[in-house]
């Protein structure tokens, strides 16, 4: 079963939904990284942290993630696909860039960060 293409039949919560629950082979992965919804892109990445995958193309898209910090990007409350992407960076192991770039906030989108951590740290 190919969940990537029967994704067009799917709406993306329901795409999310089957990122949550099915197995996925790193090439589905990758591909929903692609797709234009935050809901979509933030279970890939969850489920990219749980199998610590590590690639050139999920670094890629990570760090072009960073910078989605506008509203149009939230997945909780303040928090948006930025921070998150930002904090899979680390959880990843890409401290350099995860660095970088944190240093580089403002104080409430480190905060934003640090929440994430403290509360996804047992995830």
């Amino acid at each position: 079963m190919n969940i990537f293409w029967e994704a067009t039949d799917l709406s993306y919560l329901g795409l999310a939904k089957k990122i949550m629950v099915e197995d996925l082979s790193e090439e589905e992965l990758l591909k929903c990284l692609d797709i234009p919804n935050v809901t979509v892109v933030k279970q890939t990445i969850f489920r990219i942290i749980e199998k610590n995958i590590k690639n050139r193309k999920i670094h890629s898209k990570l760090l072009e993630y960073t910078g989605f910090m506008n509203d149009n990007f939230k997945i909780l409350g303040f928090c948006k696909l930025g921070h998150f992407a930002i904090y899979a960076l680390k959880q990843l192991g890409y401290n350099d860039d995860f660095q970088s770039i944190f240093d580089n906030l403002k104080d409430d989108d480190k905060e934003m960060v640090t929440m994430l951590e403290m509360t996804l740290k047992d995830h």
